[in-house]
């Protein structure tokens, strides 16, 4: 006898809900009770196997584990940072204002910048084309792929040192915010982000931490063929862990930490407006430290005030952004 599938229209991948009321995360549990699912927006060039397919396991979860965990065991702030930013993602319920951050590693350690964040992307999926080359991206296609991602990081790489495209990420931002969808954007880049672009919450939603040495133990072959093979299971078990918890008990949470990140931070001349975004990095960091690696390897309160931004620079944005609406 034919097993019943129900096809359930969706607007974006990420937390959904049935017509019952019942939360559930595409493309994850869509087969627990005869469900499946389309998206009303593709962009099948963009992912080999449609956006259906974008959040796929591969390989052995075993072998990801033990190559990972060697990696955090340098206590790379670098590392734990793309991690946490990655693991982040679904942790967001809200729209609007609250809804999309940036984080952005940078430096002249290029190579290893793409190398950490190639491993972050594995926690989801393939980093090979889980990564994306702001070059490869077409204007009309940015508004669908946007549109259609909520919960999930969209990462960046440059192409080129040099090379990345401020205005394809701000496009992201635009139609990620403007569209209701949550998650997180994560860049590499040889040079740090400036004042100077056009989307003028992006400021205030920015987190960027410094790569300034070559970190050889990454930068082997066998670390980044190892995620190319074995990938996307930590993304599925973090969800199953976030189903155990109350989302706006976390994002309450994630304020208490932001505003103790803060506390350390403005005695630096150091701010954040929305001191929700280090705050969740930091549970999401706790979060996955606990179930997933049981390591003891923590980011610190300390390391994130340090990937803030100069005060006067996010006040000035702020004033600029205030003055247009």
């Amino acid at each position: 006898m034919t097993k019943q599938t129900n096809i359930i229209q969706l607007n974006h991948l990420g937390w959904n809900k049935t017509q019952d009321g019942k939360t559930f995360f595409a493309p994850y549990d869509i087969d627990d009770e005869g469900l499946d699912f389309e998206l009303k927006k593709n962009v099948k060039h963009l992912c080999p196997g449609g956006l259906h397919d974008l959040l796929q396991e591969k390989g052995d979860s075993n072998e990801w584990k033990k190559c990972y965990l060697k990696l955090r065991a340098k206590n790379n702030i670098v590392f734990k940072f793309a991690t946490a930013a990655s693991f982040a993602a679904p942790m967001f319920t809200q729209n609007g204002d609250l809804s999309t951050f940036v984080c952005n590693i940078y430096g002249e350690a290029t190579q290893t910048a793409k190398a950490i964040l190639r491993a972050s992307a594995s926690i989801w999926n393939d980093p090979d084309w889980f990564v994306l080359c702001p070059k490869y991206l077409k204007n009309k296609d940015t508004k669908d792929f946007s549109s259609s991602m909520s919960n999930i990081p969209i990462m960046f790489a440059e192409y080129f040192p040099g090379e990345l495209s401020i205005s394809d990420m701000e496009t992201i931002f635009f139609y990620r915010c403007t569209g209701d969808r949550v998650g997180t954007e994560i860049l590499q880049s040889k040079n740090k982000i400036g004042t100077n672009f056009v989307w003028t919450s992006w400021f205030s939603r920015l987190l960027q931490c410094r790569c300034d040495k070559e970190w050889s133990e990454i930068m082997r072959v066998d670390a980044n063929r190892t995620f190319s093979m074995n990938c996307g299971f930590a993304g599925k078990e973090f969800i199953n862990i976030l189903k155990k918890y109350n989302l706006e008990d976390l994002e309450r949470k994630a304020w208490k930490y932001g505003k103790e990140i803060n506390n350390i931070a403005m005695p630096k001349g150091k701010f954040q407006e929305h001191g929700i975004f280090p705050g969740m990095l930091l549970l999401a960091d706790e979060l996955s430290e606990k179930y997933i690696f049981k390591d003891g390897i923590r980011l610190t309160k300390e390391e994130l005030a340090e990937c803030y931004e100069d005060a006067k620079h996010v006040e000035m944005q702020v004033e600029k952004r205030d003055s247009m609406f």
